[in-house]
């Protein structure tokens, strides 16, 4: 990932120490959604992810769509950010551009359970997360099925059909962890 950030947008892992860390220029959101809501309906999506983001945005939470940012943008936002959550995809990959040992940030990705199994290998979010130290959590919440892959053993995602996940309910799980990190580690919610 280090290498195609550094062929594509020009930015190498020391982007961060050098820049964002005078940086005041963008505000401080202490919680962030990372939405896919704006991308075209071909691209992974979760069910009711626009509920979600509602009920997010009603309890403070600010809402990012990447796609509309530039690079250096979006690093500064998630260097600034405390809790960062939404549906898992390579919008988090920027976060090893904020270094190791960030245990002062939180991370709630979202999408079915199968996903953190399928997903967890070396150029995966979840292993980068843990090399960093950053603590993260995985809420299961179901895929569009309009966006799932056919193909089998390429991007394949299963439907968790044991359990019907409700968006009020995923958004409430959201903002609980990240209620509970905000005490635990900044006394504040």
């Amino acid at each position: 990932v280090q290498q195609i950030m550094k062929k594509k947008f020009g930015l190498d892992i020391n982007f961060p120490s050098s820049d964002l860390k005078n940086q005041q220029d963008a505000p401080e959101f202490e919680k962030i959604c990372l939405s896919r809501t704006q991308l075209p309906l071909h691209k992974r999506h979760i069910l009711g992810e626009k509920q979600i983001e509602t009920y997010l945005s009603s309890s403070g939470w600010r809402i990012i769509y990447p796609e509309q940012l530039k690079i250096s943008e979006q690093i500064e936002i998630l260097h600034k950010a405390k809790v960062i959550a939404g549906n898992t995809g390579s919008a988090f990959h920027l976060l090893m551009y904020l270094g190791l040992g960030i245990s002062s940030k939180c991370v709630i990705t979202l999408g079915s359970k199968s996903e953190i199994l399928e997903n967890f290998g070396p150029n995966n979010v979840f292993a980068q997360l843990s090399a960093q130290q950053i603590k993260f959590y995985h809420v299961a919440a179901f895929s569009e099925p309009s966006t799932i892959s056919k193909r089998p053993g390429v991007g394949r995602r299963s439907l968790d059909l044991e359990i019907m996940y409700k968006p009020d309910d995923v958004a409430k799980t959201v903002e609980s962890i990240a209620s509970v990190f905000l005490i635990q580690n900044y006394n504040s919610v």
